[in-house]
């Protein structure tokens, strides 16, 4: 991933220290990148603003405010849709379940907030019905999200927290 991409990534995530995941983002396509594929990069930087990109397609979902992970059928009826630049959330699923470990390890409060943004999701309409076509949300929910023990809520302080532990512009004040 090229220093390019760390800038899309970096455009995509502006303000988030103002909005949270929850604000709509710059998804045109000049910021489009294949960010999944960058879960386990060697390059920390990279894996860091790709995470922090899935994330950020999850909480602008959550809030209604964006939709980047549509069902490709849905997403056909757009004339500017480009089948070969689009955010496709099995394969950001996938890329998760299989880094999850080294993700929840070295990042701990963003594993745990998307985490958190998946369950909401997924409770507020099944990924099955979604995206039929896969059965990895099954195996998603029985990894993962059934057994997660995260609390019923996040508070701003620890997405103020997580943005500092992540070296990122924040409004957290160390105790």
């Amino acid at each position: 991933m090229s220093a390019t991409t760390v800038q899309k990534a970096k455009r995509i995530i502006e303000g988030l220290e103002y909005g949270a995941f929850i604000t709509s983002k710059e998804w045109e396509s000049r910021n489009f990148e294949y960010y999944f594929n960058y879960f386990s990069s060697s390059d920390a930087e990279v894996r860091k603003y790709s995470l922090l990109v899935f994330a950020s397609g999850l909480g602008n979902w959550y809030a209604l405010s964006a939709f980047i992970f549509k069902p490709v059928e849905e997403l056909r009826k757009d004339p500017l849709f480009d089948p070969d630049a689009y955010y496709y959330l099995p394969d950001y699923i996938e890329s998760f379940l299989k880094n999850r470990e080294g993700i929840e390890s070295e990042y701990p409060g963003l594993y745990t907030m998307i985490i958190h943004l998946l369950i909401e999701l997924d409770n507020r309409e099944s990924f099955d019905l979604l995206f039929p076509e896969h059965e990895l949300f099954q195996r998603l929910r029985e990894e993962v999200l059934n057994s997660a023990d995260i609390g019923n809520r996040l508070m701003y302080d620890d997405f103020q927290q997580l943005l500092y532990d992540m070296g990122l512009p924040n409004f957290y004040k160390p105790q």
